[in-house]
């Protein structure tokens, strides 16, 4: 049915498109990790993968939303965020407070770098 087909093309468009900026200030996410980057950066293009397979398997958790912001299209919140660099992974806590990932840039390293901050 019509309905069905529906829902069908909801869950590919969310499994297509991870969660972006926007999606994160409609929702009112509390912690999150974001991954800001630019796609000209050849570190975010190597980060990128781990992250978003990241993002897919910690999408049912409640304690952190993971989200990328590309600084290209959002200019303003990579400046308000102070990005300096690309990639930046940033823990952003609902308590106003952030950590900065220094950890190796891999789905290993950012699990490593969340356990210890959460």
């Amino acid at each position: 049915s019509f309905a069905l087909l529906l829902i069908l093309l909801g869950f590919l468009y969310s499994r297509l498109y991870p969660r972006t900026y926007e999606h994160f200030h409609r929702e009112g996410l509390g912690n999150r990790l974001v991954m800001y980057k630019v796609d000209w950066c050849p570190h975010c293009r190597r980060a990128k993968p781990a992250f978003e397979e990241l993002m897919k398997e910690m999408e049912n958790r409640k304690d952190v939303d993971l989200m990328i912001v590309d600084c290209e299209e959002h200019q303003d919140r990579c400046t308000k965020a102070d990005i300096k660099a690309y990639p930046t992974i940033l823990l952003e806590k609902e308590d106003g407070t952030n950590a900065q990932c220094r950890s190796a840039l891999t789905r290993r390293g950012i699990e490593s770098f969340l356990a210890d901050h959460l």
